[in-house]
């Protein structure tokens, strides 16, 4: 994140993290995205995209 992309793509970015670093990553990527800023995130923690305040696009399906 040193850069300030304008977009990041993450792949369960909370997964195995405890409840404390979960909030962590919500609060980072919650002033990332109201910075303007794009976060695309594929994860299984629903409630963690929800609290970001996001446009969600469920996909159907198995892994």
């Amino acid at each position: 994140m040193s850069l300030n992309p304008d977009l990041m793509v993450l792949d369960e970015p909370t997964d195995s993290l405890d409840s404390e670093n979960t909030a962590l990553v919500v609060r980072v990527l919650k002033a990332y995205v109201e910075a303007g800023k794009t976060v695309l995130i594929s994860t299984h923690h629903h409630d963690i995209v929800e609290a970001l305040g996001a446009h969600i696009v469920r996909m159907p399906g198995t892994a």
